[in-house]
């Protein structure tokens, strides 16, 4: 259940990402976040997983504000 939420909320940002709405996608990366790190403290994903995946997030959301 956990995962699952992990993972809608890191495809809600990557979606807004391609659809290249940096507003959006900066406001459900937020949202992301914490649903990632929740998911890491409970101990359902390793805590460099959740780092990588908002680091990668991260790095599109800088790449898409660069482009704007």
């Amino acid at each position: 259940k956990a995962t699952e939420k992990m993972r809608n909320a890191i495809k809600k940002t990557r979606s807004l990402v391609t659809a290249s709405d940096a507003k959006g996608a900066a406001e459900a990366f937020k949202d992301a976040q914490k649903i990632i790190d929740k998911t890491a403290q409970a101990g359902v994903i390793k805590k460099q997983t959740a780092a990588r995946y908002k680091t990668r997030l991260a790095a599109a959301i800088r790449k898409l504000t660069k482009k704007a």
